[in-house]
C-alpha cells in the first residue's frame, strides 16, 4: 500500500514570449529515465523532423535555469528513493 505522495516537475519550457508552446523555437527541458538512472533533456520540435537545438543569447540564462531545477528535482526524487 501506498502511504504517502510526493509532487515532481518534470520539465519546463523555454519559449519566445507571445508564441505558443509547440512552436518551432520551443525549448523542452526535462527529466527522463531510460533504465539506467534519471538524466535531463533538452529538445525542440521542427517541423521538417530535424533533429537539431537552436539557442540565440537571449534565452541562454533561462535554459541554464531549467537545466538546474531539473537537475535539483532529479536530487529530489533519488533522496526520496533512499
Amino acid at each position: 500500500m501506498i502511504e504517502k505522495y510526493s509532487l515532481h516537475t518534470n520539465s519546463l519550457i523555454v519559449k519566445p514570449a507571445g508564441l505558443p508552446i509547440y512552436c518551432e523555437e520551443a525549448t523542452t527541458v526535462s527529466i527522463d529515465d531510460e533504465g539506467g538512472g534519471l538524466f535531463v533533456e533538452l529538445s525542440q520540435h521542427h517541423a521538417d523532423g530535424r533533429g537539431l537545438i537552436t539557442v540565440v543569447y537571449e534565452e541562454w540564462p533561462l535554459i541554464v535555469a531549467a537545466v538546474n531545477a531539473m537537475f535539483e528535482e532529479i536530487a529530489k526524487i533519488e533522496a526520496e528513493d533512499k
